[in-house]
């Protein structure tokens, strides 16, 4: 924890920080799968069909690349250490350009519905600070105000700049499709995106 902390003050203080989710990549492209713990990101990074590449399945660090991109690098968690998995390897210098954001919800059917930008700012500041928590530690009280306010500037930017969507999964379908008919359609026509 301690060697990172420089790294995500710095990142916080560019627009960008760590954040709660599974971060994937398809044709190039980073997909960020966020959500509360417990909501299944880690089994989607797992049902990921092999021409997908998992990065991380619980956080990435995002950093703002110019005005109008953002990256994302896979970061390492420590739950299959403490679990006594073996630990993957995580390639924390690679990183995928963010063509999407998906908040995951446990569902009866594979749907993607695309999120108004004020919802996507509140999941975006929820999942930072989720992130930050387990991260950081405990932050200073006299440090935690400008922290925050940081987050929540860079969760504003990014909804503004990425595409965010509500993800319904199953358990056994194949919601990744879903996500691929998304990208096809952001890289066509990004504002005109809302269900699949």
């Amino acid at each position: 924890r301690a060697a990172l902390k420089p790294i995500l003050k710095h990142a916080i203080l560019h627009q960008g920080g760590p954040l709660h989710g599974a971060l994937a990549e398809f044709d190039g492209a980073g997909v960020l799968i966020s959500g509360a713990s417990g909501k299944g990101k880690s089994t989607c990074a797992k049902r990921l069909p092999d021409y997908w590449s998992s990065l991380s399945d619980d956080v990435a660090l995002v950093v703002k690349i110019n005005d109008d991109q953002y990256a994302a690098h896979p970061l390492p968690t420590w739950s299959d250490y403490i679990a006594g998995d073996p630990s993957p390897i995580y390639h924390v210098p690679h990183s995928v350009p963010i063509r999407a954001i998906f908040f995951l919800e446990q569902s009866h059917r594979d749907a993607v519905t695309r999120m108004e930008k004020i919802r996507a700012t509140q999941m975006l500041h929820r999942e930072f600070s989720n992130a930050l928590t387990s991260y950081w530690g405990n932050i200073k009280r006299a440090v935690e105000p400008e922290i925050l306010h940081r987050l929540f500037g860079s969760s504003c930017a990014m909804a503004e700049k990425i595409p965010c969507f509500t993800l319904e999964a199953t358990l056994t379908g194949k919601f990744y499709e879903k996500i691929e008919g998304v990208l096809t359609d952001i890289q066509k026509t990004p504002s005109m995106v809302v269900q699949r």
